[in-house]
């Protein structure tokens, strides 16, 4: 485990977008960010991508997830996934944190963190 130095923070945020975490950075940046790291998080594998277009039309198309994850999963495997609030937006009726699935890492020095903090919730970002 890497313990940072005293004088640095980390600020762990959520966003529904890539583009919202990437503008995030961008914003960060001309504040001072020491480093950056953004990920997607899914419960399924979305390593592998698209190496056949699927057209929904044509029947060749095995579920909704293998488009909204751009990935290539078997027909079950794909009903499944699609399940999955992260594919269909559907879920409870609280969209509070549906589609929270964009992770921004942030490594600011102690002297910006509070103004880095303004930054990522101005964008969107959710602790």
């Amino acid at each position: 485990m890497t313990q940072l130095p005293s004088d640095e923070m980390a600020i762990i945020a959520g966003f529904r977008t890539m583009t919202d975490a990437e503008k995030t950075v961008d914003d960060l940046k001309q504040v001072g960010i020491l480093d950056y790291r953004i990920d997607r998080v899914s419960m399924f594998n979305t390593e592998e991508f698209e190496k056949e277009l699927h057209n929904p039309i044509t029947g060749k198309f095995p579920g909704l997830a293998n488009a909204t994850f751009d990935v290539e999963i078997d027909r079950d495997s794909s009903v499944l996934a699609s399940a999955n609030p992260s594919a269909s937006g559907m879920s409870d009726g609280n969209d509070e944190n549906v589609g929270m699935d964009v992770v921004l890492t942030v490594v600011v020095g102690k002297e910006k963190f509070d103004q880095a903090e303004k930054i990522v919730r101005k964008n969107g970002g959710s602790f």
